[in-house]
């Protein structure tokens, strides 16, 4: 029954990068990612986080320091009485005060949208999903991360919430210099957010490229990759436009953009 979930596969993900990483089901991206976090060791190959061998064990705990991982439906991650008591429970080993705790917990709270007066003492069963979904966030950023890696966070949101769930990890990558890696099955939330789509397919990657490159990737038949409605809307859009439409205009801002811009240029032309 052995089944090699991934293998074959070299890259590195620079600091500060927001990667995606994508593919059809059991193509190997939830194994990569807790590869990725040091969760599971390849039975061969290596892999480094922050040049770091994860094989280490003398470094185990450097590493534990240095990534974060939120599983698929984080909210299941939740165990304890309150929110406060549930994002301090990876500072438990840490020499800090009760002073420090409380005013690192405020500021993750904060970072992820979340009222610290307002959540703190509440139950995290009881919250919606979103807000759930935001307290395992901040469950991870308190340890302070350079990569944060996310299996499917957005799983189960609607999208308005999804929307600004990615918004807040962007956020997060700016103002906190933190490396995300996020698993993910939604591809125009990877090119409206990441700095690089990395597809898997079969346990092997491949391809690594930049969002506005993903049409080699839909055309391809092997990798199960259907054009957003903004992409399809992008094709039609070249036919009135031939040449005009720039190929890094796979992002909703950025077409929302070009066609102001054309709607000015003709309203100013009749005037």
């Amino acid at each position: 029954m052995e089944h090699k979930a991934v293998g074959g596969i070299t890259f590195s993900i620079p600091d500060g990068e927001f990667a995606a990483i994508m593919g059809p089901s059991g193509s190997g991206k939830t194994t990569l990612g807790q590869l990725a976090a040091g969760l599971l060791m390849p039975e061969t190959g290596l892999v480094y986080v922050d040049h770091i061998p994860t094989s280490s064990r003398k470094k185990r705990f450097d590493i534990s320091n240095k990534v974060a991982y939120v599983s698929q439906f984080p909210e299941h991650q939740l165990f304890e009485e309150t929110v406060f008591r549930d994002i301090r429970y990876g500072l438990r080993r840490k020499k800090y005060s009760e002073r420090e705790i409380t005013a690192k917990v405020k500021d993750a709270m904060e970072c992820v949208g979340l009222s610290f007066e307002a959540y703190k003492d509440r139950s995290p069963f009881q919250l919606s999903g979103g807000e759930q979904r935001r307290v395992a966030l901040a469950g991870a950023v308190v340890l302070e991360p350079k990569i944060l890696i996310l299996d499917e966070p957005t799983a189960g949101l609607d999208p308005l919430t999804r929307g600004k769930f990615l918004a807040l990890l962007t956020v997060l990558q700016r103002t906190k210099h933190m490396t995300i890696v996020c698993i993910t099955h939604h591809l125009q939330d990877a090119l409206e957010y990441a700095d690089r789509l990395v597809i898997l397919n079969n346990g092997r990657l491949v391809y690594d490229l930049k969002p506005a490159e993903i049409r080699c990737a839909l055309e391809d038949p092997a990798i199960a990759l259907s054009p957003t409605p903004l992409l399809r809307f992008r094709k039609e859009l070249e036919s009135f436009f031939p040449g005009k439409i720039d190929s890094e205009l796979v992002q909703e801002n950025k077409l929302l953009a070009f066609l102001t811009d054309r709607l000015m240029r003709t309203l100013g032309d009749e005037s």
